[in-house]
C-alpha cells in the first residue's frame, strides 16, 4: 500500500464529555474508542462530448460519489453506498465522496474514533485537509472542511486508482453506477470480486 501523500489533521471536538465506564459492557467495547474506521471515497464524473458551454469547454455530465466504510471495531464490517450528484465535474464528485463518507461515519456517532480517509484524488485530499487553496468549488470545500473539523483525529491517505486496491475499486464501482443511473446505490447492487487484499489497519497509539 503506498504511503505517499500521507497527511494528518487533528481537531479537538468541543464540549466532549468524559465517558463513564459501564461494567456490564463486554471487554471488546473498551477498545472501541481507539479502533480505527476506514472511509474509502471515490468520485465519478462524465463529460458530455456532444455539448459545449463555450469553444473548447466541455459540459459536465452526470456525476456520482461512492463510499465504502470499514469498521474494525466490529470484525471489519463493511458498509457502502453510491450517491447521485446530478451534473458535476469529476473534482466535485471526488470532494462529495469524502463528504458523504464522513457524514456516514458521523451518523453512527463515531466522531471520537480515529478515521482514515482513502482516496485516489490528490486534489480532494488536499482540499479536505486544508493543504491546498481552493480556486474553485469553494462552497463545497468549505462544507467538507467543516465536516472534517467535527472529528477528533483524521488521517488522509492517497492510494493509486484503478490498481486493484479492493475498497478503492469497490467505491469506484458504486460511484460509477450512481452517476450512470442517478439514484442511490446500495452495496448489495454491485457485483464485486476483490483483486488484492485490503490493507490491515494501522496500530493506534
Amino acid at each position: 500500500m503506498p504511503r505517499e501523500g500521507l497527511l494528518e489533521a487533528v481537531a479537538s471536538a468541543p464540549g466532549t464529555a468524559e465517558a463513564t465506564a459501564d461494567p456490564e459492557l463486554p471487554a471488546p467495547h473498551v477498545a472501541d474508542s481507539l479502533t480505527p474506521i476506514e472511509v474509502w471515497a471515490d468520485g465519478s464524473g462524465y463529460v458530455l462530448k456532444t455539448m459545449t458551454v463555450a469553444p473548447g469547454v466541455r459540459d459536465p455530465g452526470p456525476a456520482g460519489a461512492g463510499v465504502v466504510i470499514v469498521d474494525h471495531a466490529h470484525g471489519a464490517a463493511v458498509r457502502g453506498f453510491g450517491v447521485p450528484l446530478g451534473k458535476g465535474t469529476n473534482n466535485v464528485a471526488e470532494l462529495s465522496a469524502i463528504l458523504h463518507g464522513l457524514r456516514g461515519v458521523q451518523a453512527t456517532g463515531d466522531v471520537t474514533r480515529p478515521v482514515t480517509v482513502y482516496s485516489d484524488s490528490q486534489y480532494a485530499l488536499g482540499a479536505a485537509s486544508s493543504r491546498n487553496r481552493a480556486s474553485a468549488n469553494k462552497e463545497l470545500i468549505a462544507e467538507l472542511q467543516a465536516e472534517v473539523a467535527r472529528f477528533r483525529k483524521i488521517t488522509f491517505e492517497h492510494v493509486k486508482g484503478h490498481a486493484g486496491v479492493t475498497y478503492n475499486e469497490l467505491a469506484d464501482q458504486l460511484a460509477g453506477k450512481a452517476a450512470k443511473e442517478q439514484r442511490r446505490i446500495d452495496l448489495s447492487e454491485v457485483a464485486f470480486t476483490p483483486k488484492t487484499p485490503a490493507p490491515a489497519p494501522r496500530p493506534t497509539a
